[in-house]
């Protein structure tokens, strides 16, 4: 999975979230309408509309998950990403009262994670929660961390495909889902979401948008690409001080050639130095000569 815009992580900032989550609906319903075109478009939308907003909202006052608010979360995933149908079937082999325990541990374990702790620190809290959640039936990496997203939607990120190509444009071939492959995902979601001050949920989205970018209209294609423009963050120097280091430099290598130039000069003298001298007795012969023309 690649994006015709994006090229560097470093340009995703608050303004490229912003834009991104504008066009993040239709973007949606665009790609919904296309890899899922059998199924209710409104009902995928609610769906979406419930994992992102709804669901967390009523989480920020509970502390666990029912089995039914799992299983609707999964069906959420196969639709919004790589279609697993098995999936539904094992979560159902979950108990209700299994469900809520592990969410309820997990949860626990990043309840107290915040902005102003270190990224390792986040980690640490994040993986722990992520074993926890993972003892359920059918939840795995991924899964498990779209437990904990909406738990904390600020600061932790689901393993979304978009995600994980976002922030790693030279990836090559498929994921394999698995633990080691979160870890960086999340490490370089952090350090855009605790820098940046850019939300999980959102980076999300905008890495959603970046990377389905074909299905946007041309100008707003342009419209990121402008956004996606990162200006140089270095300190230009003054026009001065280049023209300044311009003449020393000219001057260095002029005098290093005319420092050549005499050396040639030398070696140059040295060499009519070597010459054979013309014969004495010939010069006396010419000279002779020379006397006897009239």
């Amino acid at each position: 999975m690649t994006s015709e815009l994006f090229m560097d992580v470093a340009s995703i900032n608050q303004a490229v979230a912003e834009k991104c989550l504008a066009l993040y609906g239709v973007q949606r319903d665009s790609v919904y309408t296309a890899s899922r075109p059998k199924l209710d478009l409104k009902d995928i939308v609610e769906d979406d509309t419930w994992r992102y907003e709804e669901l967390p909202r009523a989480l920020e006052s509970g502390e666990s998950l029912s089995k039914a608010q799992l299983a609707r979360l999964v069906k959420w995933k196969i639709t919004h990403g790589v279609h697993r149908p098995f999936l539904p079937g094992m979560i159902q082999k979950n108990t209700d009262a299994e469900v809520q325990e592990h969410t309820a541990k997990a949860a626990s374990l990043i309840k107290d994670i915040h902005r102003d702790q270190s990224a390792d620190l986040i980690i640490s809290s994040v993986e722990s929660a992520l074993k926890q959640v993972c003892n359920l039936k059918g939840v795995g990496p991924a899964t498990g961390t779209l437990v904990l997203s909406v738990f904390r939607p600020e600061i932790v990120p689901f393993f979304e495909d978009e995600l994980y190509f976002c922030l790693h444009p030279d990836h090559a071939g498929k994921l394999k889902y698995d633990k080691a492959e979160y870890r960086s995902l999340l490490s370089r979601a952090l350090d855009i979401v605790l820098n940046k001050g850019v939300e999980a949920r959102a980076l999300e989205k905008t890495a959603y948008v970046l990377m389905h970018a074909d299905k946007l209209g041309e100008d707003e294609r342009e419209q990121l690409k402008q956004c996606l423009s990162v200006p140089a963050t270095a300190v230009q120097p003054e026009k001065d001080d280049v023209e300044a280091r311009g003449n020393q430099t000219g001057s260095k290598d002029r005098g290093d050639e005319s420092a050549l130039t005499r050396s040639d000069r030398k070696q140059a003298g040295v060499r009519r130095k070597a010459e054979p001298q013309a014969d004495t007795g010939d010069r006396l012969r010419r000279s002779k000569r020379r006397k006897a023309q009239p």
